[in-house]
């Protein structure tokens, strides 16, 4: 039997993580920013868009707040399994290699499936 993975499509990147919550007021700028890059790129035949906008890390991580990475782990780990090899691509799947794809095999992630995952 393979070891447990989570892929999913590039454009869905950053879509479920967890962050500190003095990060909340940055990902919340963040995540406004999206929704208006959404709406100004939208293709003109609606098929699409024209540009793209990339989540950003907010600049406050863990280590700003005291907040321990194995301390947070082990408590998702206890509702949730860990899936370290995690890939997020513009491809299908894990059988072929995208460029701009992002691949993890030790990854800080949790959950089920690609519908049912967080990502720290």
């Amino acid at each position: 039997m393979s070891e447990p993975a989570i892929h999913i499509h590039e454009d869905n990147c950053g879509m479920r993580n967890l962050y500190p919550v003095g990060a909340f007021s940055e990902a919340r700028a963040d995540l406004a920013r999206s929704v208006e890059a959404a709406e100004r790129n939208r293709a003109p035949d609606g098929g699409g868009w024209t540009d793209i906008h990339v989540i950003s890390a907010p600049s406050i991580d863990y280590s700003d707040v005291q907040l321990d990475l194995g301390a947070v782990a082990d408590a998702l780990e206890i509702i949730m399994p860990r899936v370290r090899r995690f890939t997020a691509t513009a491809l299908s799947g894990f059988d072929s290699h995208d460029p701009w794809g992002s691949y993890e095999e030790d990854a800080y992630c949790y959950g089920f499936n690609q519908r049912c995952f967080i990502k720290i």
